[in-house]
């Protein structure tokens, strides 16, 4: 049903500004994992409440340079400022994520480098993730507690993860959004040398790098396109560029799930969800025919259909059911936001 809340509710009571609610509140925020008072590790694993008292410390210290450049905490300050008296919510795309075992989220840098600038894996797509994942497991009758799967989150951004126990174990995207699969601008996993290489050799700076990419990669830079309708259908009539930019991208998130069905034991189900993983069914396809060694077989009817609702396209000898699950982001923020406002 569509989620609908009463903002009549969302009126917050006057706020206790005292040193010793502030005091409280961060008490309270360490509990929660809101706030981490050690140097590199301030983290939200949960929804947060946005108060007086709370300030932007809640938010992941990489959480102002994945906003388009924009800063959040920037946003928040206004937002209190002109509504003094509203609750604000902050829902991290990165806190689904926090039940990555250090295995997976660490790098394998200098320990320094995570203690005292909190560089790590962060992963992206939570609440996407989330959402789907226990759909998916409602829709093949899977407790979610005992549900493994691999979820490819896939529209202009685009995002795998490794869910064991219904909880997330890995995922694609890193410290930002840009690791890891090859998106709509964004280059996906590139060998850091390139970046060195590039400001030695050929004057590129730090902006330009960040432009080259975040926003000229991916299918635009391969295929000249950002759009998978585009490529598709430019692939189609022979255009060799799009044909390789698919091919590059197929492959690139087969050899994830691949991976990622090893991390979680042998993975119940593959879904896919978002723009493209809900839509494309020649993308899926391409994707799915890499996946043989799995024994993954798909029904191509099912697959070109058009379903509403979570609905299966993998054919009945498949070794591993995959899944079409249509995603919800809003829907979910809003309701986290509605269960711990009111």
């Amino acid at each position: 049903k569509p989620f609908s809340i009463d903002l009549g509710r969302l009126r917050s009571r006057e706020k206790d500004r005292s040193p010793a609610a502030v005091e409280r509140a961060d008490r309270a925020g360490e509990e929660l994992g809101f706030v981490d008072r050690e140097p590199g590790k301030r983290r939200g694993r949960k929804p947060s409440p946005r108060t007086g008292q709370v300030h932007a410390k809640v938010l992941p210290p990489v959480a102002d340079e994945i906003a388009d450049g924009e800063p959040v905490s920037g946003w928040l300050r206004a937002m209190a400022e002109r509504w003094p008296d509203m609750p604000q919510v902050v829902v991290f795309d990165t806190s689904f994520h926090q039940t990555m075992p250090r295995e997976a989220w660490q790098y394998a840098l200098p320990d320094e480098v995570y203690t005292e600038h909190g560089i790590r894996r962060y992963g992206f797509h939570g609440t996407s993730h989330d959402l789907v994942t226990g759909l998916a497991a409602e829709h093949l009758g899977i407790p979610r507690g005992e549900f493994r799967a691999v979820v490819l989150h896939l529209g202009n951004g685009a995002s795998a993860t490794a869910i064991r126990d219904g909880v997330s174990v890995d995922t694609s995207m890193g410290y930002t959004p840009l690791a890891g699969l090859v998106m709509g601008t964004r280059s996906g996993d590139l060998d850091p040398s390139v970046v060195t290489h590039l400001m030695r050799n050929h004057g590129y700076d730090a902006e330009e790098l960040d432009t080259l990419m975040n926003r000229r990669s991916g299918l635009l830079g391969l295929a000249g396109e950002a759009d998978m309708r585009q490529v598709l259908e430019n692939a189609a009539s022979g255009d060799g560029r799009a044909r390789n930019a698919l091919d590059v991208a197929s492959y690139r998130l087969a050899k994830y799930v691949g991976g990622y069905h090893v991390a979680v034991g042998g993975a119940q189900a593959i879904v896919f969800t978002a723009g493209i993983g809900e839509n494309s069914a020649p993308f899926r396809a391409r994707v799915l025919d890499r996946l043989e060694a799995l024994g993954v077989a798909y029904d191509a009817e099912a697959n070109r259909a058009r379903v509403a609702g979570p609905h299966t396209i993998s054919a009945p000898e498949s070794a591993i059911p995959v899944l079409v699950v249509p995603t919800d982001e809003e829907q979910a923020i809003a309701r986290l936001t509605w269960e711990l406002a009111r």
